[in-house]
């Protein structure tokens, strides 16, 4: 008794569950709520199996399509053949001896099989061509290829814009490689001009002043070369004296013989013309000579002027054609470019960057090893290492900056519009 009693308690205590802590029955299991990881590992499971069913349904796709291809060309050589065996059954059909009419049973029955085949074949392209997602894939094919068909002019246009800024880079190195006019030789022709005209105003000063002396520098004297200084010729030198000589007084005698002597002799009047004439000379070569850079000045202007609105128009044309693009893309329902595109105005600067960089020598091509060597890896380094990069650098970024600066080609015209 005691024996069952103990089998019973152990028994007993075997089922209890408290003889088993921490156990918990698969009903506990499937009833704790997921985590976070369990959602996020379901979630990418999900997406792995929708992207496998995607890559699937792609490859089954393209697969009909190549099958489709394929009966395409099998039916069109199915349909050579049975236009040939047709002439050729038709020329037996002119013909009566036994062989060509038992020929002609034979050509039936190939035209039969030719006709038969064709029909399956037919069929066959229909099925696969009417598979919703073949059928939208061939639509879609169909939509780019009237896209490419349409965009082609456009496409042209831009392939003319990229010689147009290529051909701008030569026009801005030749530019950059004009020099100033060398003025030293004239310039020093009219500082030699303005020497000989003080000369000989100096000559006549001094001749005046010589004539002048015993009168000690007084008051009379000074108006006398006033008169001098403040003269704009000979003939009112003349004139002025003249007019002084009658303004003085009954007892002036000395001073009025001092002005009819200065006069007589004519050697102030003839200082005077040798001082106007060099002084004229020299006037009319330095207004020549401003003349001369203020031309030069402005031809400079008007090219810089020139470029900048060539690449400022070749780049707004660039964004032009990009958006007709977009714009015949939407109407198609395709996408216009690939996920590698580059906007068309930013491949037209790549193009003039690429071209200033090559007319700087950034690279060369090495002989010895066949391929193109990196010489400089910077404009600052260029600069630095070869003569007349710098003028070329600075030209280059004056027009683009006049153009517009960089954004032109970074920013759609049309979607500052709106």
């Amino acid at each position: 008794m005691s024996i069952e009693k103990s089998e019973n308690g152990a028994n007993k205590g075997a089922d209890s569950p408290k003889e088993r802590p921490g156990q918990e029955t698969a009903e506990g299991v499937e009833q704790r709520p997921p985590t976070a990881e369990d959602l996020d590992r379901y979630k990418k499971e999900l997406e792995q199996k929708i992207e496998d069913e995607r890559v699937r349904r792609e490859k089954d796709t393209d697969q009909k399509i190549i099958d489709r291809e394929s009966l395409i060309a099998q039916l069109k050589e199915n349909d050579n053949l049975l236009t040939e065996t047709r002439k050729i059954l038709e020329g037996y059909r002119n013909l009566t001896d036994s062989d060509s009419v038992a020929k002609i049973g034979e050509l039936e029955s190939l035209v039969g099989t030719l006709e038969k085949n064709g029909e399956q074949m037919v069929q066959q392209v229909e099925t696969i061509s009417n598979t919703p997602d073949v059928l939208n894939k061939l639509q879609l094919e169909g939509l780019r290829e009237d896209y490419r068909i349409e965009y082609a002019p456009l496409l042209k246009e831009f392939n003319e814009l990229h010689s147009v800024v290529f051909r701008l880079g030569n026009e801005i190195e030749t530019l950059s490689q004009e020099k100033p006019s060398d003025n030293s030789h004239w310039e020093s022709s009219i500082g030699e001009k303005k020497r000989s005209a003080e000369e000989s105003k100096n000559k006549a000063k001094e001749f005046l002043k010589d004539k002048l002396k015993d009168f000690d520098g007084n008051e009379f004297v000074q108006s006398l070369l006033d008169i001098f200084n403040q003269s704009k010729s000979s003939e009112e030198i003349k004139q002025q004296m003249e007019g002084k000589k009658q303004s003085l007084g009954l007892f002036q005698r000395k001073e009025k013989k001092a002005i009819e002597n200065i006069l007589r002799g004519g050697h102030v009047e003839m200082y005077f013309k040798n001082y106007e004439a060099a002084q004229k000379e020299a006037l009319t070569s330095q207004t020549n000579l401003d003349d001369s850079k203020k031309n030069e000045r402005e031809r400079r202007e008007n090219t810089l002027a020139a470029l900048a609105e060539k690449y400022r128009s070749a780049i707004s044309k660039g964004w032009e054609i990009e958006n007709r693009m977009i714009e015949l893309a939407k109407e198609r329902g395709v996408s216009p470019f690939g996920p590698s595109y580059k906007h068309f105005s930013k491949q037209l600067a790549s193009t003039l960057d690429k071209k200033m960089e090559d007319q700087a020598g950034f690279t060369r091509f090495d002989n010895r090893k066949h391929e193109m060597e990196v010489v400089y890896r910077s404009w600052n380094e260029a600069t630095r290492n070869r003569p007349g990069t710098k003028a070329m650098f600075d030209t280059w970024q004056e027009v683009v900056n006049r153009a517009g600066g960089s954004k032109l080609a970074e920013v759609n015209p049309a979607e500052t519009q709106k």
